[in-house]
């Protein structure tokens, strides 16, 4: 621990890190208190000990501080490992959320489907085309930071699916599945982060991670740079709701 570490005063010590004393039934019923449709039941099984607790004083002395109650931690563990609904469209695009906003500007928070390992951190120039491929088995992460483009996808799983435009804008994350061919048609100059869980080698694509797909040829890029309409016609606006999709 950071406190303990910079503490030259502290060698070999030991040190128990417990912020609650509490009992097997009273973590249940926190448990049940963060998700009403936990069954608690009682038995009248023999306890084989009464448990025993230990002492945080000596920890404490040294400026140590407990910021997480066990609520708080119980809340956190659960939500991370309870069963989540999978988006059954082929590009799910997020907003940042709990958002702080002050005089200084604003903390948008974005909630993973997976843990990642690699960043990636492109650039790409107005009228350009990425991607033109699909994976596999990852799945396609791209937080857009700056500018705007065309996501072109079409599902590989299904032989009758249909091509599906969407518009990417800045503070989207736009998720995509595997398997699922995916272009991007940039309308501006963009800079974008790829969220990537697993390797994106160069020497591997085309073989593991990353197959060639021509999803966007070069008559439709030119379309859609020449005639995608990305705003309202009326207000202008750029964030548009798709409706109908033809």
């Amino acid at each position: 621990m950071k406190i303990l570490a910079e503490n030259n005063e502290i060698s070999k010590e030991i040190f128990h890190c417990s912020s609650d004393n509490t009992t097997v039934k009273e973590v249940a019923e926190i448990c049940k208190e963060i998700n009403n449709q936990v069954e608690l039941v009682e038995t009248e099984d023999e306890i084989p000990n009464l448990g025993y607790t230990i002492s945080n004083k000596k920890i404490l002395s040294t400026g140590f501080e407990f910021k997480y109650p066990l609520k708080e931690s119980l809340e956190e563990m659960i939500k991370a490992w309870s069963e989540k609904a999978q988006f059954n469209t082929l590009e799910l695009i997020q907003k940042g959320q709990k958002e702080f906003i002050d005089d200084r500007g604003k903390i948008s928070n974005f909630e993973l489907t997976e843990p990642i390992n690699l960043i990636g951190y492109i650039e790409s120039k107005a009228g350009t085309v990425r991607a033109n491929h699909y994976h596999p088995i990852q799945e396609q992460k791209c937080l857009l930071i700056t500018g705007q483009y065309i996501s072109v996808l079409k599902d590989l799983s299904d032989s009758n699916s249909v091509v599906e435009t969407n518009i990417i804008n800045p503070g989207d994350l736009a998720v995509i599945h595997p398997n699922v061919a995916h272009t991007m048609v940039f309308l501006e100059d963009s800079i974008f982060l790829n969220l990537v869980r697993g390797e994106r080698e160069h020497e591997n694509y085309g073989v593991t991670h990353t197959i060639f797909y021509e999803l966007v040829n070069e008559k439709l890029r030119r379309q859609i740079v020449d005639y995608y309409k990305a705003e309202c016609r009326v207000c202008e606006s750029k964030y548009l709701k798709e409706v109908l999709s033809l």
